[in-house]
């Protein structure tokens, strides 16, 4: 006990540290991740998937760029992309889709550049995840994790891995999430290396399995199956748009078939609203307003409404009686006081 006493901080540290590390080496924690990834169905060896897309713009020139996309949005994506290049030599869509932020794209980055080798893969995501969890300012660490000095030696190990990878980026310490899906850490009890270890490839297999790190290849050369694809979408949508013209020529033409038959039954119609005051007063004492209102092609209470709207007398039916009769002068379209 008194030995325990006399020990300086930095001595109790490396204390819990060794229980906490145990038997456990950098290489142990890459092999029992590795396995627990596989029992997900995922392949640390090969996470990235290719993605060829043709350029027209692209000469003999090839470049490479990472990215996550939605696992089951893979295909349409490509599709889109595509069809994007041929129609317009440009893209519509986000390289990224809208759920992924800054800390995300530099996580993608540092694992393409550390593909290659199983131990890098291991260390970029390792250290993704506790980089949230021990240096984001926006985060605490968890209060169901184990000590944090001994999270923060595996933390070092995975940098330590990570020093042979070249041109490597860092996260700011504003970065919140820096992968696509994480676990929820309140929900869980960890209280051993072994634990954590299994925790983080669950957390890692989430994200790979939701999220799918492609590499979009820009060339001049193209996929035969994506570009099969591309030329029929356009050239059903050439079709839809040769169909809707020829609809929206066939709906023009009945319109104005109709508008000539009203025309021939009705040959003031549609007129009502727009024809002037004098206009409408030389019609209406021209002939009776029930013959005015077929020749408008409405009710007669709507004339009637009108005339009273440009105050018109409107001649009575007793009036065109006596015009009939001989025993008035027509008014040929003049107002009779």
């Amino acid at each position: 006990m008194s030995e325990i006493k006399n020990l300086t901080w930095e001595e109790i540290e490396q204390e819990k540290i060794k229980g906490f590390v145990r038997h456990y080496d950098w290489d142990s924690v890459v092999r029992t991740w590795a396995e627990h990834l596989l029992h997900f169905g995922v392949d640390p060896c090969s996470v990235f998937r290719t993605i060829k897309v043709q350029d027209p713009k692209l000469t003999d020139e090839i470049h490479c760029l990472p990215s996550w996309w939605k696992a089951n949005q893979v295909e349409h994506l490509h599709r889109k992309l595509q069809y994007d290049l041929y129609q317009r030599n440009s893209w519509s869509i986000p390289i990224t889709t809208d759920e992924i932020n800054k800390g995300q794209l530099i996580t993608v980055n540092n694992l393409y550049k550390s593909r290659k080798d199983l131990g890098s893969v291991c260390a970029c995501l390792i250290y993704a995840s506790l980089f949230m969890r021990l240096h984001s300012y926006r985060l605490s660490y968890p209060e169901t994790w184990p000590t944090r000095p001994g999270v923060n030696e595996i933390s070092k190990w995975a940098i330590s891995a990570l020093k042979s990878v070249p041109e490597l980026d860092y996260w700011p310490y504003t970065c919140t999430y820096v992968l696509p899906q994480t676990k929820i850490d309140s929900f869980y009890k960890i209280t051993c290396l072994h634990g954590l270890i299994l925790y983080l490839a669950e957390e890692h297999a989430m994200s790979l399995l939701s999220y799918c790190p492609v590499i979009l290849v820009f060339s001049n050369e193209f996929d035969e199956i994506i570009k099969r694809e591309v030329d029929d979408q356009i050239r059903a949508e050439t079709e839809e748009r040769a169909n809707q013209r020829e609809r929206w020529r066939k709906k023009e033409e009945e319109k104005l078939e109709y508008v000539r038959k009203m025309k021939k039954l009705h040959p003031l119609w549609n007129e009502i609203d727009t024809i002037t005051a004098d206009e409408l007063e030389k019609i209406i004492w021209s002939k009776p307003i029930r013959d005015v209102s077929v020749d408008f092609g409405v009710s007669v209470d709507k004339v009637r409404k009108r005339c009273k709207k440009h105050k018109i007398i409107v001649p009575s039916a007793w009036f065109w009686k006596k015009v009939e009769k001989g025993k008035l002068q027509h008014p040929n379209g003049v107002p009779v006081r």
